[in-house]
């Protein structure tokens, strides 16, 4: 057994120690023998403990990784841009998914109402008004079963949350909690452009809640362009206003393979030179 990799996590070398590419030649036997490889890692002390590309030296050979030490997982630690960070304890059940996910999408269908013009909200704790969209723009929420979604005209949002918030739009729960709520300050301006009208454009991500898919619906695949054409000013950009208490965190990213319909639009597509830069790096 060695006890460490020299020049891995902080240690120098010295005779009780080996470099990584000597411990590799050592073993290199293996790849040619039938064996169970058992690896032991220290996840105190991983960088010290840790060989990378076991698998070389180790063949086809079956591997079973044993670690030193265990690791409790803490959901209790507060991180204040999540909606953990900002509802009531009590609450707190109603944002923990009960079932696997399922997205509940507005409209619903092709033949509904377009969404330029109204305000949905997500429980007491996102709003969001659709200031443009396209014909057949379709935003699909997915998170906690237990809130509600309602939309309405955004020129009666403010009216319907100060009289719903507390009653249909929860949590807040109750009218005490509803009284002492801090309402949604936070506000983010969300410009959204359709690259390609098969696929969805992008997810709205809101902090320890869940996710909003910005997606077409139904777009001919005949006539890609009909969406753009038919909003008259042929950009294909979605504007979102996305309110949420104060310390909540509302970012865009990449959308989620999710479901079967994924399988129709997704495929894989290597990093960006930005994306790359900005990838965390592991060192061994």
């Amino acid at each position: 057994m060695v006890t460490a990799v020299g020049g891995h996590g902080g240690y120098p070398g010295g005779k009780q120690f080996v470099s990584a590419e000597e411990l590799r030649e050592k073993l290199s036997y293996l790849r040619h023998e039938k064996a169970l490889i058992v690896k032991l890692v220290d996840i105190v002390d991983f960088n010290g403990s840790f060989l990378a590309r076991i698998r070389d030296f180790a063949g086809a050979n079956p591997i079973v990784l044993v670690i030193t030490k265990k690791l409790y997982d803490t959901p209790g630690v507060h991180l204040h841009h999540r909606q953990a960070a900002v509802i009531h304890a009590d609450d707190l059940p109603s944002l923990a998914p009960q079932s696997r996910l399922k997205g509940r999408c507005f409209p619903a269908n092709d033949t509904d109402v377009g969404l330029s013009g109204n305000t949905l909200f997500w429980g007491g704790l996102v709003r969001v008004d659709v200031v443009k969209a396209l014909p057949r723009t379709r935003l699909t929420f997915y998170g906690p079963k237990k809130l509600s979604i309602n939309m309405v005209p955004t020129t009666e949002a403010d009216e319907f949350y100060k009289r719903e918030v507390g009653v249909t739009l929860t949590p807040p729960t109750g009218q005490e909690r509803a009284e002492g709520w801090c309402g949604l300050q936070g506000v983010r301006e969300l410009q959204i452009k359709y690259e390609e009208l098969d696929r969805p454009a992008s997810d709205i991500a809101i902090s320890g809640l869940g996710w909003i898919a910005v997606e077409p619906l139904g777009v001919p695949s005949s006539d890609p362009d009909s969406c753009v054409e038919e909003e008259g000013g042929g950009s294909g950009e979605l504007h979102l206003r996305v309110h949420v208490p104060k310390p909540v965190e509302v970012f865009v990213r990449a959308p989620l393979p999710v479901g079967k319909a994924a399988s129709q639009w997704y495929r894989y597509q290597e990093l960006t030179e930005v994306e790359e830069e900005l990838r965390p790096k592991w060192h061994y």
